[in-house]
């Protein structure tokens, strides 16, 4: 086991030196130092659907609930620590096999313009450069992530009946803007939550106006009142300066009053504050990783 550390992404967790992973050792460049990308949960490739992976029992095994989780690449959010520790308290470390969390899959599609961690790096730079140039790149993935979606539930690897989607940081906004056109979303869980890429210092300096209009229909005040029946619960730090704490205390405050328009007397949306950590606060403890599972598995089991 090595020490405990924070990326730039954030995320602080402990990094493990074993792998299960059948891709092992995955060799990616951090900072020009060479390194080895290790996995220490094992999933497998979702069969014609290259953009996928899974974690959890076999799809052999038929229809199953599952869980939805956004981060990096799909291979890094079920396999790698420490963004994968979500994944990590669903299924444990095996695909298929006794000991998998009450037989709940984990999915994951790789983000857009990520890759190796390099690439994840600067992935923010090429969305930019896509708004810019008048492309809506979150809203054309998220229309394929839905379709992806709504195809694993046809061909019986999700019951759509036991479907949450979760996400960190940026992924967590696409989880919620796909469970906004999801009805079969029963809950949705963010980490340190991005909830309005123009609040990113990046996307302040695209300049399009056709690009600015687009990442402003993003923002997931325009889509609280399609998740205020939904179960909805936000982790994040008590001073978040790189997404904005406050821009997520707003989004849960106006989904509340949403969810009270539409009758629900006690709204189903959480916000959960724990002492920042991380580069500009943008953390994520462990400990949050394995609260918001299990009360994601509360939700659908």
């Amino acid at each position: 086991v090595g020490s405990g550390r924070c990326g730039r992404n954030g995320v602080v967790a402990v990094s493990m030196t074993v792998t299960t992973t059948r891709d092992r050792g995955r060799v990616v460049r951090t900072g020009g130092v060479r390194k080895v990308e290790e996995h220490n949960v094992r999933h497998g490739e979702v069969p014609g659907m290259s953009a996928w992976r899974y974690a959890g029992p076999e799809l052999d095994d038929g229809e199953k609930p599952a869980v939805v989780y956004f981060a990096l690449t799909a291979g890094q959010s079920l396999g790698l620590d420490p963004f994968n520790g979500l994944t990590r308290e669903v299924v444990g470390d095996r695909i298929g096999g006794e000991g998998d969390s009450a037989g709940v899959r984990v999915f994951s599609m790789t983000l857009p313009f990520h890759g190796s961690m390099e690439q994840n790096e600067i992935a923010f730079r090429n969305w930019v450069m896509s708004y810019e140039n008048g492309s809506d790149l979150v809203s054309e993935y998220c229309d394929r992530a839905l379709l992806g979606i709504q195809e694993l539930i046809r061909r019986g690897w999700i019951d759509p009946k036991r479907l949450g989607i979760a996400g960190l940081s940026r992924g967590a906004l696409i989880a919620s803007l796909i469970a906004a056109r999801e009805q079969n979303v029963k809950a949705v869980l963010g980490f340190a939550p991005v909830t309005s890429l123009l609040a990113l210092r990046e996307f302040q300096q695209v300049e399009n106006r056709e690009g600015r209009d687009q990442l402003a229909r993003l923002d997931l005040l325009h889509h609280s009142r399609d998740l205020a029946s939904r179960s909805v619960r936000f982790y994040m730090g008590n001073r978040d300066a790189r997404v904005g704490t406050r821009n997520a205390f707003n989004f849960i405050e106006q989904l509340a009053e949403d969810g009270f328009s539409q009758g629900h007397r006690s709204p189903r949306a959480e916000l959960l504050m724990y002492p920042s950590v991380g580069m500009d606060g943008h953390g994520t403890p462990p400990k949050v990783f394995r609260d918001g599972a299990r009360w994601l598995l509360g939700q659908i089991l």
